[in-house]
């Protein structure tokens, strides 16, 4: 419960709570290059990097009542998911993945080819290539899937002052975002996928991933309040 000074009419001067944000992202790598998703960590306004995603639930309510907030840490789980068949697939007309039966070379008929699907934290995105070089990479994890193995999901946390250390990061410049502005100082949650060999480079692959960011935020400077 918060509670409100005695000096202090309406709404309290911050407000700290935790909002939930959900993405799916499809990936359809064709080769061992990975390919990549980015949000930011400690953004509100505008989580997906590519500026086409939403808010996290419930953050419209507090700008209307807050004029400024600032993550303080933030925390990712993603779901990995095969979609496919035992091989070979490829996509319909409707833009579909089906299994395609070829009994004239059935012999010939591939399993679909497994996948490497990681998670990374960071002030900056990965550069592109294979799975074993982002591998190598800091503050990264992955995991291996394939279209008999079932989901995966993977988690990662961080804090905001771990990366700039910062002792005091709310209300600070660079940190806060508005409802038109999104913090300049960034952090990224980066998402990438790609296939584990290339033995079948005509072989249509996709994976499905649900990404879950909890973010926790002060709200802070409070709007005056108007006429009833």
């Amino acid at each position: 419960m918060v509670t409100v000074p005695r000096n202090k009419l309406a709404f309290p001067q911050t407000m700290k709570t935790t909002l939930r944000y959900v993405e799916r992202i499809d990936f359809v790598p064709t080769t061992t290059g990975v390919h990549q998703y980015q949000f930011r960590a400690n953004d509100l306004r505008d989580p997906n990097k590519t500026g086409t995603g939403h808010q996290p639930r419930g953050f419209d309510e507090f700008m209307d009542i807050y004029n400024t907030f600032t993550v303080t840490a933030s925390r990712i789980s993603v779901t990995w998911m095969y979609e496919g068949y035992n091989g070979p697939s490829e996509v319909n007309p409707a833009g579909n993945l089906i299994q395609r039966t070829d009994t004239a070379t059935a012999g010939n008929t591939p399993a679909l080819t497994p996948m490497v699907c990681g998670v990374h934290k960071g002030l900056e995105i990965l550069t592109a290539g294979a799975a074993e070089i982002q591998m190598e990479k800091d503050k990264t994890a992955w995991c291996f899937i394939n279209s008999q193995s079932g989901s995966k999901t993977q988690r990662m946390s961080l804090k905001v002052s771990d990366f700039y250390g910062k002792g005091t990061l709310v209300g600070a410049e660079g940190y806060t975002g508005t409802k038109a502005l999104s913090p300049t100082e960034v952090v990224f949650f980066e998402l990438w996928c790609g296939r584990v060999s290339n033995d079948y480079a005509s072989e249509t692959t996709k994976v499905v991933a649900y990404a879950t960011i909890e973010y926790d935020a002060v709200f802070t400077e409070p709007k005056t309040l108007g006429d009833s």
